[in-house]
């Protein structure tokens, strides 16, 4: 019982630090500047792609892709 306690503590510590950090994914429309559009080397850009960065990147701590569909 007690070897089934440890192994279970065990891999509920270690399975975050294996699986890494997770993506979020947020989806813009991509043609509408200054808000969100896809800049000359097909990157999404604008206001609101910097805020969701600085918000959901930097203070949270997250990976972020940017997705722009028409």
């Amino acid at each position: 019982m007690i070897y089934r306690l440890l192994i279970t503590i065990l891999l509920v510590l270690v399975t975050p630090l294996v699986m890494g950090t997770p993506n979020f994914k947020v989806v813009y429309y991509d043609g509408f500047p200054p808000y969100s559009y896809k800049n000359e080397a097909g990157q999404m850009t604008g206001i609101l792609v910097d805020i969701v960065t600085e918000v959901i990147e930097k203070q949270m701590g997250l990976n972020v892709v940017h997705k722009g569909y028409p």
